[in-house]
């Protein structure tokens, strides 16, 4: 049974969040869904196919990437990819940080995941599961769960090796681009890798730890986040986050398995 620590109240105070780049590449979002299809079982694997229409885990993956569209066609729902903490404070507050009704990263993966268990009949769960396999990797990206100074890194200019973007960005996609392995490599590469000591592990704690692990990244003397309003980076800083990157990624993988397994077998 998946584990919210709450229950999540929906106050009525409102603040401004700031509506940065996406998170994650395409083939970040890919990566982590790649590795969730093959943690899935043969029943739920069975249930995602129907629900969206899927056959191949190239298709699936394909879905993960869905609700960044959406958000491009549909601005109000920006907040829904992020967690804005508030500043100084260095662990996310559910009733205090994502206050706003129906903001905010573990919000939205808490009500799609009703939707998916107990909605009913006649709903088409589709569009609740591609945003819940596309937030629960947006939620372990760092520089989405962090405080609100530089726009959760897009005004944080940033020279990587010598190519100009943003420290939002970095982590988005030029870590990744720089490493140069394709999405369905990669994935193969990660899934293989992971422990069963690992896997359970991973499986066993909560969506707020998993927002909290992502704050303590992006908060991290190693990220930059909080000490630089535009910063230099070169190969060390790559050498330095690209591990980080990838052990995100095979999290947000096998936890979305975990959730999708729960939810579907």
């Amino acid at each position: 049974m998946i584990r919210f620590v709450g229950p999540f109240l929906l106050l009525a105070t409102v603040f401004f969040v700031p509506t940065p780049a996406r998170a994650w590449s395409d083939d970040g979002h890919k990566t982590a869904c790649a590795i969730a299809w093959e943690e899935l079982t043969r029943t739920a694997r069975g249930g995602v196919k129907i629900i969206l229409g899927v056959d191949t885990k190239e298709q699936f993956a394909d879905s993960c990437i869905w609700a960044d569209e959406f958000a491009r066609e549909n601005p109000d729902t920006a907040s829904w990819h992020y967690v804005p903490v508030r500043p100084r404070r260095r662990s996310v507050d559910i009733e205090r940080d994502c206050a706003e009704p129906d903001s905010c990263a573990l919000i939205q993966i808490e009500r799609n995941i009703g939707l998916v268990r107990d909605g009913p009949a006649d709903l088409d769960k589709s569009k609740a599961l591609k945003l819940l396999i596309h937030l629960m990797a947006d939620l372990h990206q760092p520089l989405h769960v962090a405080q609100k100074k530089g726009n959760f890194g897009s005004d944080i200019s940033a020279s990587f090796l010598d190519r100009k973007t943003n420290l939002h960005d970095v982590w988005d996609s030029e870590l990744l681009v720089e490493h140069g392995v394709p999405w369905e490599v990669l994935g193969t590469q990660l899934h293989d890798a992971i422990s069963q000591e690992q896997r359970e592990a991973w499986s066993q704690s909560a969506p707020l730890e998993w927002a909290n692990e992502s704050l303590d990244i992006a908060m991290s003397n190693s990220t930059g986040y909080a000490r630089y309003s535009s910063v230099v980076l070169g190969e060390r800083y790559h050498e330095g986050n690209i591990e980080v990157v990838q052990d995100r990624l095979s999290q947000a993988g096998v936890r979305l398995g975990y959730i999708l397994n729960d939810l579907l077998d």
